[in-house]
């Protein structure tokens, strides 16, 4: 395990070298949720999955509108990363209905670039 400290998105070029990843999972902040599972796209393996969790946003992403507890961008991004991956031929895309909701994305054979 290497341990890595500090903003993921500015940490994440660090491990590029490493990959394509078989598994990446993302659980960070929400409002980068968008900028994660772009980053996760490009370096996935060919069988690869990209888990997402609490995809719910405490329950929040199924309302019409944001709910004044939540803020606007996160629910936003939270909601553009579910339109994103359910519409992406790609992937395989369910949702495991856990208390926070587990967004499992398997990337399909014979898709990928």
């Amino acid at each position: 395990i290497n341990l890595l400290e500090g903003p993921a998105l500015d940490r994440l070029p660090e491990i590029e070298k490493e990959g394509p990843f078989d598994l990446i999972f993302i659980d960070a902040n929400k409002s980068g949720y968008l900028d994660y599972l772009h980053w996760a796209k490009k370096n996935l393996a060919p069988h690869g999955i990209i888990a997402i969790d609490n995809i719910y946003l405490f329950g929040s992403v199924f309302e019409e509108e944001c709910p004044e507890k939540t803020p606007k961008k996160m629910w936003n991004v939270m909601n553009q990363v579910i339109s994103e991956q359910f519409s992406d031929q790609e992937y395989s895309t369910f949702i495991i209905p856990t208390a926070e909701g587990l967004m499992l994305s398997f990337r399909v054979p014979g898709t990928f670039s």
